[in-house]
């Protein structure tokens, strides 16, 4: 039977030993430092979907997108699902991370399978009524894209996006927003 020897770890545990300490006590000026650089500071929280947002109590309300598909240079597009939520965002204080409903809401939309891959190999990007800048999209490994527009009201019904492949060509302007009628 072989033993384990651990005194060869006790040195790197001795150098460790402080750092951990620094880490541990986070009211301390260097802890904060530290800390501040491998925890971010806060920022928006976005909801992966709409039961999500239920369950965060931020939904206002599911909406149907119009039209469901888009056909893009013999490609297709298809909308999976669309919300509009309250904003949140992240606040680190004392006491730890804590959520803080802000003021204005979030028009979140996913595409259907495939659609990622069109948007992102095509060089597309969608855009609200007449703003110069696209919306935010947040890609992750395994989930569907999330398209992020910052609206003020909760009635989006006039909000209307358009799919864009430059800034110097025409917003048809051509998708809207319907809420679904609860069942």
């Amino acid at each position: 039977m072989t033993r384990l020897r651990y005194a060869s770890h006790r040195p790197l545990l001795l150098l460790a030993a402080p750092l951990l300490a620094v880490l541990a006590t986070r009211e301390a000026k260097a802890g904060d430092a530290l800390w501040g650089l491998l925890v971010p500071k806060g920022g928006p929280i976005y909801s992966s979907s709409a039961a999500e947002a239920r369950r965060r109590g931020t939904l206002i309300a599911e909406l149907k997108v119009e039209p469901g598909e888009l056909k893009v240079a013999g490609s297709s597009i298809k909308f999976r699902d669309a919300w509009i939520e309250k904003r949140l965002e992240v606040v680190w204080d004392n006491d730890g991370r804590r959520k803080r409903i802000m003021d204005g809401y979030n028009l979140t939309f996913r595409l259907q399978k495939g659609g990622d891959e069109v948007i992102s190999n095509k060089d597309l990007f969608f855009t609200a009524n007449d703003e110069g800048k696209g919306l935010e999209s947040l890609w992750g490994p395994k989930v569907p894209t999330l398209f992020v527009a910052p609206v003020d009201k909760e009635d989006v019904s006039k909000v209307r996006l358009s799919l864009l492949s430059n800034w110097k060509g025409p917003r048809p302007k051509n998708i809207k927003f319907v809420r679904k009628v609860a069942p």
